[in-house]
């Protein structure tokens, strides 16, 4: 009961952090994307990027401690993860415009059961 009252508020710390450096004035992408399937019970989580991609775009996936686990630049609008060394447990994927200066970003929640 209390690990999860923890993990509940290095959550909520995390995301406090992120949202105060992605501030909307800072976002300069207009790109959505998603994280399929989510929650999963796979060993594979897909990113889809709906917009067509023009350059690359930096990928990383932090646990609730804000220990990167993953770390890419796609260059295609689907792409597969192989998360089958992760641990169960809540991650925030983030997903940036500039890979050389790592403005303009969007993060999301991503949830491996």
């Amino acid at each position: 009961m209390k690990k999860t009252y923890i993990l509940k508020f290095l959550l909520t710390i995390m995301l406090t952090l992120f949202a105060s450096i992605n501030t909307s004035s800072q976002i300069e992408i207009q790109t959505k994307f998603s994280i399929i399937p989510n929650p999963s019970k796979t060993n594979v989580m897909t990113i889809n990027i709906s917009t067509p991609m023009t350059k690359g775009y930096k990928l990383e996936v932090f646990n609730v401690l804000g220990k990167k686990m993953h770390s890419q630049v796609l260059s295609k609008s689907t792409s597969k993860i192989d998360i089958s060394e992760w641990n169960s447990g809540m991650f925030l994927v983030k997903l940036s415009s500039d890979v050389k200066n790592n403005n303009g970003s969007l993060t999301k929640r991503f949830v491996k059961v």
